[in-house]
């Protein structure tokens, strides 16, 4: 595996992520559609436009930063290991984190990746 390069902060990803972070822990939801049924790139055109792929990783339940990181990076009884190669893809250039309290799994936290996005707000 060859290494990536550091992401660049995105306040607009951060926008989104905080909203569904927010949105998952007061509801218990654990799902990638927003409240009124919006996938993520719905969801990111009101703040950014992005050029390429997008991508959306939730983690429920870690508490630490190390947990998370772990539990993510592992992708423990996914066959696919979708969450690490998201967050190992070298395309991905943009990133928005938020984390937070969630009903039903006690932490939430939630990733938005993108390969190029230009800010339309810094929310």
């Amino acid at each position: 595996m060859r290494p990536v390069n550091p992401l660049k902060w995105s306040f607009s990803l951060h926008g989104v992520a905080d909203d569904q972070a927010q949105y998952l822990g007061n509801s218990g939801h654990a799902s990638h559609l927003g409240p009124g049924g919006e996938k993520l790139p719905e969801r990111i055109a009101t703040s950014a436009i992005v050029n390429g792929r997008v991508n959306e990783v939730i983690e429920l339940g870690s508490s630490t930063s190390f947990e998370i990181l772990m539990d993510l990076l592992v992708d423990d009884g996914l066959v696919t290991r979708k969450r690490r190669k998201a967050l190992l893809d070298p395309n991905y250039e943009y990133v928005g984190i938020a984390w937070g309290m969630h009903r039903a799994h006690g932490f939430c936290t939630v990733i938005v990746l993108a390969d190029n996005v230009s800010e339309l707000s810094t929310h």
